[in-house]
């Protein structure tokens, strides 16, 4: 029962800061994931004789 208090009060007084850290977090991923998707991709390498057997 102890543990269990502890960890709602600690949920109650870090919830806020938690909680603004995963927004920054998947702000951060987000703006990440658009860049990457705005550059073009590499062209494919041709394929080498030995591939090609």
């Amino acid at each position: 029962m102890l543990p269990f208090l502890g960890v709602l009060i600690h949920l109650i007084a870090r919830g806020k800061s938690m909680a603004s850290r995963d927004i920054e977090q998947t702000q951060g991923a987000d703006v990440a994931f658009k860049a990457c998707m705005r550059t073009p991709p590499k062209a494919a390498a041709t394929p080498t004789a030995m591939e090609k057997t």
